[in-house]
């Protein structure tokens, strides 16, 4: 209470001299807080500059992927690739277009017409499941009185599922009527299902006199049939059928609960308390439990280095293991080691050592340009021309011609030179846009004052003109207009001698292309536009930052134009660092979200020094 009278009392004081003592605090507050304001103003515009300088990051990082990393082998226009395009066509005796044989140039191909006979396609040596490999639906010991009056049960033959019902009345001594009640049931299934091939039903019940169960299984032309246990006043545990019973393995269940599902039952080796699988599949060993998943043991066979892949189809019933390369004398060894899930009575039932296994695969042979060639896969290379056959016809000649595709080779020069023109754009706007002092920053007290609309208009104005005359994008520009305009080592011509310019000082560099004098370089030289393209350096094969200056200047000289913009690119945005533990100049400037450099670049420390 006396610290407020006193306050008041001051306060009253001040009034009554006349002086407005709140406007003349807020006054001195305003002047202390100028200071601290222009360092919160000067930190903003650090961080704006930072966000531009990762935007140009960003226009050279997509330039580069789209059009300079062999990832990106469609555009990549350091790949000789790019400029050996052909337009091919394959026509039969009959002069028609045949699907026989396709082909593609490569970088050696030179145009031309080849002739090509297929007389056997190359085959991988493969093999199936001997027999069906999953046990008929098995009831359990039905003898006896069967009271099955009004019960009902579910039955889904090859994804199609209904409702079956039994009379009202229906009873029946199966021990003495088995195989009268196993028509009966198989009746009711007809009737619901229908009849498949030639009649037949197309699930089959039969009764065995000898064990007092059924036996439930498909026919005629339908695969797969389960027992479903959906319903009230079920039958299916009058019938000792498992609920979801099917007569075919899923590879989504457990080993432990298919091992008696299996026609030939699978059995395991006890490890330590852990019942275990092992075998070998071309000296690769794989060990599974029992609580291993069918589709994980098919999935881990077919990712390994055993060269092989191993399938289950579910219409066939029946597992099929086939060698990933093609070619004669190729063979799969298979060795069990615990349990019996290979073998001629395993689980699989592929059986290596049965005749043919292992002894089937085959070579490709072909009468190319009248001479015979045998080849282990269906795809080979010969005279720079890749071959692809599809179909075997001994008397069938094919006629496979190769020409050069001015078309798509203009394309993609152009195509990379319209993306260049646009990030030296992007690049040149950035260094002419004019900076705006009367756009400062704003204050928190200023933004308070504005609408939404209002602050987003004035700092799209305060962010304009930040890299002005900026000498890192300034050398960047300088570097990539002349290495672009710079001789090529061996190849005679010049971006200008093939029709591709800058027409103006206006242009900023950037470059327009004569279309007819492009295409007549590509159709009379496509080895020196190539060349003047893509060319390699012989003394620097690969980019590095630890090359020497003159290494770099070596290097330079030998290459094409795209791998020069390629080495430009990544001088300023390579996360690999130089022989001064640098990385690239943009990094260094402005720092990478998810890089060290975010928080050591240069901008980075002087926006933690404005904090």
């Amino acid at each position: 209470m006396l610290t407020n009278g006193i306050f008041n009392r001051v306060r009253l004081t001040g009034m009554a001299s006349g002086l407005d003592t709140d406007a003349i605090i807020r006054d001195l507050m305003k002047a202390e807080r100028i200071p601290l304001e222009r360092s919160i103003q000067q930190k903003q515009l650090l961080e704006w500059r930072r966000d531009e300088y990762r935007k140009i990051y960003g226009i050279l990082d997509e330039f580069n992927k789209s059009y300079m990393d062999v990832l990106n082998s469609s555009s990549n226009m350091r790949s000789e690739l790019q400029y050996k395009k052909f337009v091919v066509s394959v026509t039969g005796s009959n002069g028609l277009a045949s699907g026989a044989v396709s082909a593609d140039g490569t970088p050696g191909t030179v145009s031309g017409t080849h002739t090509i006979i297929v007389k056997d396609l190359a085959i991988a040596a493969s093999s199936y499941s001997a027999g069906r490999v999953t046990a008929a639906l098995t009831s359990g010991d039905i003898r006896g009185e069967l009271n099955l009056a009004g019960k009902k049960l579910r039955v889904s033959v090859d994804g199609i599922t209904k409702e079956i019902e039994f009379s009202s009345d229906y009873v029946i001594d199966s021990q003495e009527s088995g195989d009268a009640f196993a028509s009966d049931f198989e009746a009711l299934i007809t009737r619901a299902f229908g009849t498949g091939i030639n009649g037949i039903s197309k699930v089959s019940v039969q009764y065995d006199d000898l064990t007092g169960k059924l036996r439930v299984d498909t026919a005629a032309g339908a695969n797969n049939v389960t027992l479903i246990n959906e319903t009230e006043n079920n039958a299916l545990a009058d019938l000792g059928f498992a609920n979801q019973s099917s007569n075919r393995i899923s590879t989504s269940a457990k080993l432990s609960e298919l091992a008696d599902r299996f026609m030939s039952p699978l059995t395991f080796y006890n490890d330590n308390g852990e019942d275990k699988i092992r075998f070998s599949i071309n000296g690769r060993e794989f060990t599974f439990t029992s609580d291993t998943r069918l589709s994980s043991v098919l999935n881990t066979i077919n990712s390994s280095d055993a060269g092989v892949n191993i399938s289950y189809d579910g219409i066939t019933d029946r597992f099929k293991i086939e060698a990933k390369e093609t070619g004669a004398g190729r063979t799969i060894k298979i060795e069990n080691t615990w349990g019996n899930f290979f073998g001629a009575g395993g689980a699989a039932q592929i059986d290596h050592t049965a005749a043919g296994f292992g002894e089937n695969g085959k070579d490709a042979v072909v009468i190319l340009d009248g001479e015979e060639l045998t080849r282990r896969s269906n795809s080979f290379t010969e005279s720079g021309v890749t071959f692809n056959l599809e179909k075997a016809d001994p008397n069938e000649e094919i006629t496979i011609n190769l020409a050069l595709d001015i078309d798509g080779i203009y394309d993609s020069i152009k195509s990379f030179v319209d993306a260049y023109n646009t990030v030296l754009d992007k690049l040149m706007s950035k260094l002419y846009e004019k900076y705006d002092r009367d756009y400062p920053p704003l204050t928190d007290e200023q933004k308070d004052a504005l609408s939404e609309d209002e602050i987003k208009k004035w700092e799209e104005k305060a962010k304009t003109g930040l890299l002005q005359n900026d000498s890192l994008i300034r050398k960047i520009v300088d570097e990539m207009r002349m290495k672009m305009l710079e001789s090529v080592e061996g190849t005679g011509i010049s971006l200008y001698s093939i029709g591709i310019s800058s027409k103006s000082y206006l242009d900023r560099g950037k470059l327009s292309i004569n279309e007819q004098k492009l295409k007549n370089a590509i159709a009379n030289d496509v080895e020196s536009v190539m060349g003047l393209f893509c060319k390699q350096s012989e003394s620097h094969l690969t980019y590095s930052r630890k090359l020497t200056a003159a290494e770099r200047a070596e290097r330079f000289s030998e290459e094409g134009i795209v791998n020069r913009l390629y080495d430009i690119i990544q001088d300023n945005i390579s996360a690999m660092t130089d022989s001064g533990k640098r990385k690239g100049s943009l990094l260094e400037k402005a720092g990478l979200v998810g890089d060290s450099t975010d928080y050591s670049s240069e901008l980075s420390r002087q926006i933690r020094n404005a904090d």
